[in-house]
Formats: structure tokens, sequence, C-alpha cells
């Protein structure tokens, strides 16, 4: 559940600040945005149907430390970006980032609810959705008034160049983020594939 809450705070905070980076700070239009952000998509759509079989082959541990490393790497790259950056650095930063998500996504699902009766699975996986989908919202609202408030606070800078700093201070906060979700998978998940309780049915617990 932490590891879902810090993916979906990450995600839906990169997911609102891209396109304004595209549009309010380089000023492109909003198809140029639409086209930036487009690559990362298709990365994450094309991962999300094997991430299970890949969750399946290398566990949850390695999964996680692989996602949250690569968000790590993504957001601090985001965080060097500055007014002379290449609009490609932003795409590829981005395709990381949704690489990395896509991955994630299902298989914190699927962990979260291996040990919950089958009976109990649909209640499980709605207070999980619930859960991140806050966490996405407090996400968007966060990142994006850190923003804006760093923007406003600036006494050096003006304009494009200020919405930018605040976006870099943004992007270093949900490096922060990122980076406990590594240290999660580095330090607190360990897989446990052959001890993990099975439920049959008629059984009143676990058999392990």
């Amino acid at each position: 559940v932490f590891g879902s809450i810090l993916l979906y705070l990450v995600l839906m905070g990169s997911a609102m600040l891209m396109p304004l980076y595209v549009q309010s700070i380089l000023g492109k239009s909003a198809t140029i945005s639409g086209l930036v952000i487009l690559p990362g998509s298709l990365v994450s759509a094309l991962l999300s149907p094997i991430a299970g079989r890949i969750y399946d082959k290398i566990g949850i541990r390695l999964l996680t430390i692989f996602g949250g490393g690569s968000l790590v790497l993504s957001n601090i790259g985001m965080y060097f970006v500055h007014m002379d950056s290449s609009i490609w650095l932003a795409v590829c930063l981005n395709i990381l980032r949704c690489a990395a998500t896509g991955c994630l996504l299902m298989p914190f699902v699927t962990w979260g609810n291996k040990n919950i009766a089958p009976e109990l699975t649909a209640h499980g996986t709605a207070l999980l959705t619930s859960l991140r989908t806050v966490a996405g919202a407090i996400g968007t609202a966060l990142f994006v008034g850190i923003m804006n408030s760093v923007a406003q606070k600036s006494t050096t800078l003006s304009g494009a160049a200020a919405l930018l700093h605040g976006m870099n201070v943004s992007f270093l906060l949900m490096t922060i983020a990122s980076g406990l979700l590594f240290a999660t998978g580095l330090f607190l998940i360990r897989d446990k594939q052959d001890t993990t309780p099975v439920w049959v049915e008629g059984a009143e617990e676990p058999i392990e």
C-alpha cells in the first residue's frame, strides 16, 4: 500500500507538471504537449500487460528497486532542466518515468492482495485503488502548488524562468519521494514466493 501511494503521488504530480512545462514555460502548443507525453504513455501501455509476467519471474522486490531507481533518475533529470534544454530530454525522461510506473502499477495490486482471502480480494483492490487515487489527487495539488508558490516568491527570476525554477523544486521533492520507494524495495521488501500462504476453499486458515 505504501509503495502504491508513493507511486501515484509521483505519477500524478509529474503527469500534471509535464504539460505545464511544455505549454507555460516553453510556450509550445497543446498539440506539442500531447506529443511530448505520448511516447511515455505508449511505453506504459505496452509494459502494463506483461508486468504480471515480469513480477512472476523476478518478484516485487527487484521490480520496486528498478522502478524506484528509474523514478529517481527521471525526476532528478527534470530538476536539472533549464530554459535551453532540448525538449527531447523531457521526452526521454518521461519515457523512463512511464516505464517504471508501467512495471509497478499492476504488480503492486497483485502483491498487496496476495495474502487476502479470495472472497475479500475485491474489497482489498477497491481499498487500494481508493487510497492511491487520493494520493494522486494530493500529489497533483501539492506539486503544482509548490511550483506556483516558489515561482511567486522568487525575487531574482520572473515569468517563465520563475515557473521553471518552481518546477525544478517540485521535481526535486518528487525525487525524494521516489527515493523512499527505492529504499522500500531495497531494505523493507523481501520476496517469499516459496512460503506464500495458499487459500483453499473451505479452509479457515491459509496453508503454508
